[in-house]
């Protein structure tokens, strides 16, 4: 006996969860250019509750519509959370036990993969419909079902609205940031080899599918999460010699990162940190061949603002500019000074960011920090501020705004953690639009070390490292075979963006007043990034009405 239901994307179903009631979603809407999804929730019950041997299927997924050739399915695993919040979270979230939480999405071939279902368990289907900008618009109906050889076991349909309007191209800058050392230590292949290019590929062209836009390129190794005195493995675009005292530098793997970024959809390029995180007391990690020897040249033990450091930036920036403009990227790239300083290091930070501002100039600078203080002096012409802490960067004139979470699910907060309700994920997209942002920021698209860079874990057996709330270092999963497993946060988020882009779309028709106000319509206090609904049905219902409001002014 078995019980099959459509649900929203931002249900999260567990598989033993014998209580579970879902919601019942069986239509939708959605226009040219975009993708959207829904799930179909596979509930195998007992027909005699006496009988309590194992009936197994070997089942396969089938599906059938006008528009078949535009989905995919994905089964929905669970990955283990070690940890699902901190302790001071607002309440909102799905659960604070550790466990094993719906993530992960592995692909399913039509009538070519198997999966068991077993009795008295929840199977979770993931379908999603890419719809092109030159898509026939009308309604559609698409039938999923639960095969047994030729035998149908379930099987439901869910009914799709394609409007006759082209999703506008995605303007918002988007960086999740990209760690090609933990693909190269995941995968056992030297750095830069030729199979690690081909999964960086791979691994680029997933992040690009699903909106991110603007790619962390290590020039040296990022000093990100490092701990004080410690390395990261290296991974260093740029070669460096050190002739007698003079410096050269290399660029042919800058270069075939930059072609391959491009080749893989990525349009913006975030030159990596010159100086290390917390503080921008020392320089990153550089390798050089001295003399003939290969051997760090600057690190932990170099001064940042120092006469060595400095000689060294000004010989650098003195090539890396025309190669910029030679790749024809110069105008497409965003700088960093230093990551997340604090209060304390204004003036440490102030001395290193004179010096490359001053190389570097007419480029744009952006870091991740939340003291007002450092845009107020000029020393960050493009700060990236906390959800949480943005309120007096709203009241400023900022060319562009900016912002970033991690970890908590406090204070009404949007964060993509597993244990968050998906709502929490997606109401992102309408804060990001109502503020005008023009940036987000996230650190984990696949950050597979242990806090501080101290080891590697195994993302498929811990998502948090008992030190971040789960599914905060990254939102891909390493892939047996090398091609990334996307998880269902990621793809959440994805719907969060195109959220985004169809308020953008409706502000060209009916403007931009009238649309914050539909988005603020039905909350008990106007929309903020420290609050939001705690329904999906008003998400999924603003979604819906913003579609209506296109198609009726179109």
């Amino acid at each position: 006996m078995f019980r099959i239901i459509p649900v929203s994307p931002l249900e999260k179903i567990f598989a033993a969860d014998k209580d579970c009631s879902p919601k019942e979603y069986n239509s939708f809407s959605m226009l040219k250019g975009e993708r959207s999804s829904f799930q179909v929730a596979v509930w195998q019950g007992r027909d005699d509750e006496s009988v309590r041997g194992t009936t197994y299927y070997d089942a396969t997924v089938r599906i059938d519509s006008g528009i078949a050739d535009l989905c995919s399915a994905f089964v929905v695993e669970e990955s283990p959370c070690d940890l699902p919040a901190y302790p001071d979270h607002d309440g909102d979230v799905i659960s604070d036990k550790p466990g094993l939480y719906p993530d992960i999405l592995r692909p399913v071939t039509p009538d070519e993969t198997r999966f068991s279902v077993l009795p008295e368990r929840w199977r979770v289907f993931w379908i999603e419909l890419d719809v092109p900008a030159d898509a026939k618009a009308g309604a559609y109906e698409v039938r999923f079902s639960l095969m047994n050889g030729e035998e149908t076991l379930c099987a439901t349909s869910v009914k799709v609205k394609i409007i006759d309007a082209v999703l506008p191209e995605q303007t918002l800058r988007y960086i999740n940031w990209f760690h090609c050392d933990c693909i190269a230590e995941y995968y056992h292949v030297p750095m830069f080899s030729e199979r690690h290019w081909e999964l960086l590929g791979k691994y680029m062209a997933a992040a690009a599918r699903h909106g991110m836009n603007t790619l962390l390129t290590p020039i040296f190794t990022p000093p990100l999460d490092t701990e004080i005195g410690g390395e990261r493995p290296t991974v260093q675009l740029v070669d460096v010699t050190v002739d007698g005292g003079k410096y050269s530098f290399g660029f042919e793997k800058f270069e075939r990162y930059i072609r391959l970024a491009l080749e893989s959809g990525m349009k913006y390029f975030e030159i990596s940190h010159m100086f290390t995180q917390w503080g921008a007391k020392h320089a990153p990690k550089i390798m050089a061949t001295v003399d003939g020897e290969y051997r760090r040249l600057f690190g932990w033990e170099t001064d940042a603002a120092g006469e060595e450091y400095t000689a060294f930036l000004k010989a650098f920036a003195a090539e890396l500019v025309p190669e910029l403009e030679r790749l024809g990227i110069r105008d497409r790239c965003y700088f960093h000074v230093s990551d997340e300083p604090q209060l304390e290091h204004i003036e440490s930070y102030a001395k290193a960011a004179a010096i490359v501002h001053e190389l570097f100039k007419g480029f744009k600078f952006i870091d991740a920090g939340s003291c007002v203080e450092y845009y107020d002096r000029g020393l960050v012409k493009i700060p990236i501020p906390k959800t949480e802490r943005i309120g007096p960067f709203l009241e400023r004139d900022i060319a562009e705004r900016w912002c970033y979470y991690c970890c908590g699910a406090e204070q009404g907060l949007s964060c993509r953690s597993i244990a968050v309700p998906s709502r929490r994920n997606r109401i992102i997209g309408l804060q990001l639009y109502k503020y005008g942002m023009s940036g987000f920021l996230h650190w984990g698209y696949n950050f597979w070390f242990s806090r501080l860079s101290r080891e590697l874990i195994d993302p498929l057996r811990t998502i948090g490292a008992g030190v971040w709330p789960s599914g905060n270092p990254f939102i891909v999963y390493p892939g047996a075979d090398g091609e990334p497993l996307v998880s269902l946060r990621l793809k959440v988020f994805y719907d969060a963006l195109e959220d985004m882009r169809a308020c953008q779309l409706l502000e060209t028709l009916i403007g931009r007043e009238k649309v914050i106000a539909l988005i603020d319509e039905g909350l008990d206090e106007p929309l903020r990034f420290n609050n939001g609904p705690r329904c999906d049905r008003w998400l999924l219902e603003k979604r819906e009405k913003i579609n209506e409001l296109i198609e009726q002014n179109i």
